[in-house]
This record gives C-alpha cells, structure tokens and sequence, in this order.
C-alpha cells in the first residue's frame, strides 16, 4: 500500500513540473518597445490572455517610472520592464519591511515611557528643559547603549513641535525593572519651539521613536 502511495504522489509531482514546463508565454514579451509602437503595444498586452493581471501592471508602473523619458526606453523588451519593475517593488518591500521588523525589536527589547517635560534652571541660573522617563530592559542580556529620539508633538493635531535626542550610555540590567531616568536640554528662548513647547507643555504629547540598541556583548539592533 505504501509503495502504491508513494507511486501516486511521485505521479503528481511529475505532472505539476510538466505543466509548469509547458506553460505557454506570450509571445508579446519578447517584443522590443519604441516611441512609435508603445501606445499599440500597450493594447495588445491589455488584450492578450498570456499576459497576467500582475504583469500588465508592473509594466504600465515600468512605464511610468521613465516619466515620460521615452528615449530611454527603446530597446528593452516587455519582459525587460515586468522585470525591472518587480525587482524594483520587491527591493523597496524589502527595505521597508526590514525597517518595520527593526522597529518592532527594538520596541519590544526595550520600553521606554515619556514622563513629561519639566522646566528647571541650574544653580547658575540657565533654563532647561528636562525630559523625565523610564525605561525597562525586556530582553535577557544586558543593555549597554541606547539611542533614540523623543518627539514632542501637538496633542490636538499630532503636529512635531520638537525633537529630543536621547543617549543612554549606562548599563541596563536584564531584570525586567523599571529604571527612572532623565535627560536636561538647554532651553533657547530665541528658539521658536522651544517657546511655544514650554508654554503649551500641558498641550503637548511625547513619544518615543528607538534608533539604536547595544548590548554588552557587542551585538546590536539598529535602524538603518
């Protein structure tokens, strides 16, 4: 029974590389584009029952990307444009979900929670603008630089007012504890924004944008 199973699965495996193999291609795609012909061949493709949905649209996008650039055009072929414009999206898929996935590890290796803005002077009379916080090691090694960037923002309309940067050069144990720290930025009263987010502090929202993560044993997460 077993040899019998084996037979029948080996049968369509064979058949599916078999049509595969024979799958018929356009004819189209091997057809060299041209200022002259490009507005005809344009229609034929739409019409072609060969060319899938997905491959019409990444060469009408082709198209586009030369921005009317013709010229620059002339000798590739359809499949040439198909090609280069899905390599193009793949590349940018790529880059993009590289940087949500390094987001989403350095948010989940460390939180940070923005306590609030505190307006201080020092003992020679300077303003500054203090940024109180917290932050917890949620990884099992310990942490040994963090970088990153506070964005204060308008509560009613999410518009960015200021941004903060912030270095940890401290180690952060792998406790799970809660560590509270904070960090003084000098306060320019020439500064525009630095005006309007001291008198609007209670009108203001902080969060937390993650750059760059170290641990002790010198691997590292960081946003490219």
């Amino acid at each position: 029974m077993t040899s019998i199973k084996n037979i029948l699965i080996c049968g369509i495996l064979l058949s599916l590389i078999l049509v595969s193999c024979n799958e018929k291609k356009s004819p189209l795609l091997n057809k060299k584009v041209t200022s002259d012909n490009i507005t005809e061949l344009v229609a034929e493709l739409s019409g072609d029952k060969l060319i899938s949905q997905t491959d019409f649209n990444s060469f009408a996008n082709g198209i586009k990307a030369y921005n009317n650039k013709l010229d620059s055009l002339n000798g590739k072929t359809v499949s040439d444009i198909i090609n280069e414009r899905q390599d193009a999206v793949r590349n940018a898929n790529a880059i993009q979900t590289q940087r949500e996935t390094t987001l989403m590890q350095l948010n989940h290796t460390l939180g940070f929670g923005v306590k609030g803005i505190t307006p201080q002077k020092d003992k020679a009379g300077n303003d500054y603008n203090v940024a109180v916080f917290q932050v917890q090691n949620k990884s099992e090694k310990e942490i040994a630089i963090v970088k990153g960037i506070i964005n204060i923002k308008v509560k009613a309309n999410n518009n960015l007012i200021k941004q903060l940067p912030v270095t940890i050069n401290r180690p952060i144990k792998a406790d799970k504890q809660i560590v509270n720290m904070q960090n003084p930025y000098k306060h320019d009263a020439n500064n525009q924004r630095d005006v309007l987010m001291r008198q609007n502090l209670d009108k203001m929202v902080a969060d937390w944008q993650p750059r760059y993560i170290e641990f002790t044993d010198g691997t590292k997460i960081e946003m490219k």
